[in-house]
Formats: C-alpha cells, sequence, structure tokens
C-alpha cells in the first residue's frame, strides 16, 4: 500500500474536508481523500483552515465522523496536515 499524507482540502463551494490521499497531493481539481472528515465549524482560535491544517481542531470545532472514502471535486486548495499524530479527531 502507498504511504497516506494527511490532508487539509477545502473546495469552492467552502467545504473544509481533512483525510488521508495516497502518496502526495496533486494539483488536480478532483482527489480521493480516505477517512474522510469534514470540519462543519471551528471557534476563532483556531486561525482558520491553516491552523487546521498546523495544529487540528480545538475544543469546541465540529467534526463529522469518517467515512471510508469520498472523492471531492472544485478542490481549490490543499494543505499537508502538521498535527502531532496526523489525525484530526
Amino acid at each position: 500500500m502507498a504511504k497516506q499524507t494527511a490532508v487539509v482540502v477545502t473546495t469552492e463551494h467552502r467545504g473544509v474536508f481533512f483525510g488521508y490521499v495516497n502518496g502526495a497531493p496533486t494539483d488536480e481539481p478532483t482527489i480521493k481523500l480516505d477517512r474522510a472528515r469534514m470540519c462543519v465549524y471551528w471557534p476563532e482560535q483556531v486561525k482558520g483552515v491553516l491552523g487546521l491544517a498546523a495544529t487540528g481542531p480545538t475544543k469546541g470545532s465540529r467534526i463529522t465522523s469518517a467515512v471510508p472514502s469520498i472523492t471531492l471535486q472544485k478542490v481549490i486548495h490543499r494543505a499537508l496536515h502538521g498535527g502531532t499524530d496526523g489525525e484530526i479527531s
């Protein structure tokens, strides 16, 4: 199995997702995420999408349950997740 990379992805429709891609993320407008979750809300102290990518969500964030995989369309940004354990819970 290819090494999976933890990423935070935003879409044209303002969706913010966390999941794993096989290998490194590309610049393609479509991406398949494994073990994907959606960040529905995050408090101001998270500091936006880049804060989510850097440290993960904080208390008060609303994160969905994981789905086995999802293919997202109209992807506009990708950021490698730099959290200590590579998981958003």
